[in-house]
């Protein structure tokens, strides 16, 4: 029997979009958007990434060309900041965009995780991430009092066309007030 669960080994966030995407700018805001929630995952759970991995996919069911890729971005110090996670998302999709494809998939996934006690911390730099520190821990309390992405990185878009199609989500009975059937008599 555990007495707390053990640390997770990787997270992950991945989803596919509502249409196809096409640009890069529509790209690397859904991945901005994912490395955001991804960084909020481990501030919450408490771990530093040591890697960030991206993929980018095709429907593997359209007709037309198919391309999937994968790149990786290994940080010297392990980070939880959404700022650092957002710049190498962004360096990884330089690496892999290729102009033509209908993407219908991205995602981002965190490995290497570390918790603060066994953070390996680098010989040679000698860096304070104390204002970053603080800043992510004012968004994350912005962001659980007024709701998710209240506040967010503006590279993560506005208008979000790739957003994913929530017309079908299924209710959240257990979870939403307002999804409570009622009976009437």
């Amino acid at each position: 029997m555990e007495e707390a669960p053990p640390d997770p080994q990787h997270l992950m966030v991945s989803r596919g979009f509502k249409g196809k995407v096409t640009t890069k700018h529509h790209l690397q805001e859904a991945l901005v958007a994912y490395a955001s929630r991804a960084a909020e995952k481990a501030r919450s759970k408490e771990v530093y990434a040591g890697t960030l991995q991206i993929f980018i996919q095709t429907s593997p069911f359209s007709k037309g060309a198919r391309y999937v890729n994968n790149t990786s971005w290994t940080f010297l110090e392990p980070r939880n900041d959404t700022l650092s996670l957002v710049k190498a998302v962004k360096i990884c999709l330089d690496a892999i965009w290729k102009e033509g494809y209908a993407y219908q998939k991205a995602g981002v996934l965190l490995t290497d995780l570390s918790t603060a006690e066994r953070k390996p911390t680098p010989l040679l730099q000698k860096t304070s991430r104390t204002s970053t520190r603080e800043l992510m821990r004012v968004m994350d309390q912005m962001n659980q009092r007024y709701g998710r992405e209240t506040v967010r990185i503006a590279s993560s878009g506005i208008n979000r066309p790739w957003m994913m199609a929530r017309a079908f989500l299924s209710p959240s009975y257990t979870t939403r007030w307002d999804d409570i059937p009622t009976a009437r008599a």
